[in-house]
């Protein structure tokens, strides 16, 4: 019986020992999340600042071109009036068929 009651305080022990270091360990990963947490808002907060600059420099690229086209637009329209209204028109007798279908 005694032997029975040893082996039993064994396992209690064990099971204790155990059962703290999963402790211990949920701690130091909880601690280690906690940390991670922190370096990825700082690395979130840096890559949105070279976004903003990207995004800002194709914002510059895309209203230079569109005031290019637009631009070399008009001017073709003044110089040829009557040609562009034809072309328009045909553009939309066109567009008008394939939609009426």
């Amino acid at each position: 019986m005694k032997d029975n009651n040893k082996d039993n305080n064994e396992m209690s022990k064990r099971a204790k020992d155990d059962i703290q270091a999963i402790k211990d360990d949920m701690k130091d990963i909880a601690k280690r999340v906690s940390n991670m947490k922190g370096d990825a808002l700082n690395m979130l907060y840096d890559n949105s600042e070279d976004l903003m600059s990207n995004m800002s420099d194709m914002k510059d690229k895309i209203l230079g071109s569109s005031r290019g086209s637009i631009s070399g637009m008009c001017s073709c329209i003044e110089k040829n009036p009557m040609k562009s209204a034809i072309y328009s028109f045909g553009a939309g007798v066109v567009l008008a068929m394939l939609l009426r279908k």
